[in-house]
């Protein structure tokens, strides 16, 4: 008796899953069979900019040599 009353909540749960699917599915179903067949909008990129060229130039810093008094150069 247990079974009968604990698998009748699991009946009506897994029936309102399927009746809330099909009910997606016909409300969405030619979207997505359109993205399956990659006739979707987002599928193909719009191109809404123009395509930018970025040239990047590193300069070596040339440090001078630095002059340094007597008594820096005995504490070296």
């Amino acid at each position: 008796m247990l079974t009968v009353l604990a698998s009748l909540p699991f009946v009506a749960g897994l029936a309102a899953a399927l009746m809330l699917i099909a009910r997606m599915l016909k409300a969405e179903g030619a979207k997505i069979r359109a993205a399956l067949a990659g006739h979707s909008l987002l599928a193909e990129p719009v191109m809404t900019t123009r395509p930018v060229k970025v040239r990047i130039v590193s300069r070596s810093r040339v440090s001078r040599p630095l002059r340094s008094t007597p008594l820096l150069r005995a504490a070296a």
